[in-house]
């Protein structure tokens, strides 16, 4: 997935992404824009929103995926989509013989991540509009200027911009309504809820044992280290790496087992 590198925006496509060109009497009058990495990825992205191209970069020059055996015909699960930039790349990697559950609870990111899966042909995606948690309940969902932000959880450091109501399933509960008999990367990124979804989620990890891989968010919510000693208490061998942004990455490193 080298080939996947965002092709630079031209001068007339910045200008037009510019805040102070998109507007009209205060209204954005461009929303959404398209463009096509050199692997061929053809992605949306929202216009007011350019955490979702640095989305992408991160995912590209991460290599997050490429940390784990990956096969064709593998079951995976991506929780805290997004616009679905990793949800196309896992497509891709399972191929049409394999799954992606892709998890997303803003409307307007979920609708954004149907329309990239639409443009990439990803018929092996099943997308639940929705949050997970540690039990069944309804949340709210704090809506921010940059969607890498959104989060069932509030931030000291940020200003909420508007909220939403949101269901909230276990992972556990999905995996039973999508009838997946297997799961095998589970990968978790949503600001802060990363060890609810987990304990939410112990029937599936104990029967399917899957790689997991995420994001931890200490500045408001559990460490990397509290997330992967829960996760070696039920077996798992795991790591902890710091991001370049108020981050940790966490994973499932490829031995797996203590």
């Amino acid at each position: 997935m080298t080939g996947e590198k965002p092709r630079p925006d031209s001068a007339l496509v910045r200008f037009l992404l510019n805040t102070h060109h998109v507007r009209f009497f205060g209204k954005r009058i461009i929303r959404t824009y398209r463009t096509t990495t050199d692997g061929g990825m053809r992605l949306m992205f929202h216009t007011r929103d350019g955490s979702e191209r640095r989305l992408l970069a991160d995912i590209v020059d991460s290599h997050v995926y490429e940390r784990f055996p990956m096969r064709k015909g593998d079951t995976v699960m991506d929780v805290g989509a997004n616009s679905g930039i990793f949800t196309v790349v896992l497509s891709k990697f399972v191929g049409r013989g394999g799954t992606v559950a892709a998890i997303e609870p803003n409307p307007s990111s979920f609708n954004l991540m149907k329309k990239n899966l639409s443009l990439n042909e990803c018929e092996n995606v099943k997308p639940v509009e929705g949050a997970l948690g540690e039990n069944e309940s309804t949340g709210s969902l704090k809506i921010y200027d940059l969607s890498i932000y959104n989060s069932l959880l509030a931030r000291n450091d940020k200003v909420v911009h508007h909220s939403i109501a949101v269901q909230i399933q276990t992972l556990d509960a999905v995996m039973k309504d999508l009838e997946l008999e297997r799961l095998d990367l589970l990968k978790i990124d949503t600001e802060g809820f990363e060890l609810p979804i987990l304990k939410g989620g112990m029937k599936t990890i104990t029967k399917f044992r899957p790689y997991v891989v995420g994001e931890a968010h200490s500045a408001f919510s559990d460490s990397g280290s509290t997330i992967t000693k829960f996760l070696s208490d039920v077996g798992y061998r795991c790591q902890v790496e710091p991001l370049p942004y108020e981050a940790e990455l966490f994973y499932t490193d490829p031995g797996k087992w203590t």
